[in-house]
């Protein structure tokens, strides 16, 4: 549903970034509806992210998770781009640590996750464009963990 909304709205998908074999997850901000906050849950892998709107509160992932990670956005604060690395852990290959880039921490917050046990497959980085704007996220789940993460991003004018 999200993604034919994203096709309408020229919006334009970058990733995903791991493996796609597992249960799809999407959201996108609505029309006037902004960020506000993402609650990341981590062990060894991330095992949730929860996004908190304008409007309302989508978690994806189980309830896995030793570890709470919050980065609350600042009032004109918004994601331009996520970075992170996909492992495999317990014969799983999940996104194993993530890490979230806005327009006031280019460095980005984070990352999260990575915890022992874990092979490291490759690092990711979204290239969104500089006149991009990051309107949503998706990707896939696998035992309840985020295997997989992308971006929605809409140019603007």
């Amino acid at each position: 549903m999200a993604q034919l909304a994203a096709q309408s709205q020229g919006v334009e998908k970058y990733g995903p970034y791991g493996c796609q074999n597992g249960q799809p997850w999407s959201m996108m901000l609505e029309p006037c509806e902004s960020l506000c906050e993402l609650i990341i849950k981590t062990g060894a892998v991330v095992d949730s992210i929860t996004f908190v709107t304008t409007k309302c509160r989508r978690k994806f992932g189980g309830n896995g998770g030793n570890a709470e990670h919050k980065v609350t956005l600042q009032c004109g604060e918004h994601v331009t781009n996520i970075s992170g690395a996909i492992g495999e852990w317990h014969k799983n290959v999940d996104v194993t640590k993530l890490k979230i880039h806005t327009n006031l921490c280019k460095d980005g917050y984070g990352p999260y996750g990575g915890g022992p046990y874990t092979k490291y497959l490759y690092d990711f980085s979204s290239e969104v464009p500089s006149n991009g704007r990051v309107v949503g996220f998706f990707g896939t789940l696998e035992n309840n963990y985020v295997q997989s993460i992308g971006l929605y991003v809409k140019k603007e004018c």
